[in-house]
């Protein structure tokens, strides 16, 4: 196969210069072709529709953080009327 460079590139080649001229875009397109490519297109296909505010993970633990002490609270609230209920009922 055949590389085929823009000129930018093949100007830098021509030019001297301290630095390499590399031409990674085949071995680019080999590993996106692959497994590494694979897993990252999985995962860009899990993400469609995660990216909008009603699924910010953050909010989603707040939310969460806040049905945990409510319940807990909730639950505390009911175990002082259980032992208040057991005092009147003892008196």
């Amino acid at each position: 196969s055949t590389t085929t460079k823009s000129a930018a590139a093949v100007d830098a080649a021509a030019a001297p210069t301290s630095y390499s001229v590399v031409d990674h875009s085949q071995e680019y397109e080999d590993a996106m072709a692959g497994r590494h490519g694979q897993q990252l297109e999985l995962a860009q296909i899990d993400g469609i529709g995660k990216d909008g505010s009603d699924s910010d993970p953050l909010k989603i633990l707040e939310a969460l953080d806040m049905q945990l002490n409510e319940s807990i609270l909730v639950s505390s609230i009911d175990q002082e009327q259980q032992q208040g209920k057991q005092c009147m009922e003892e008196a």
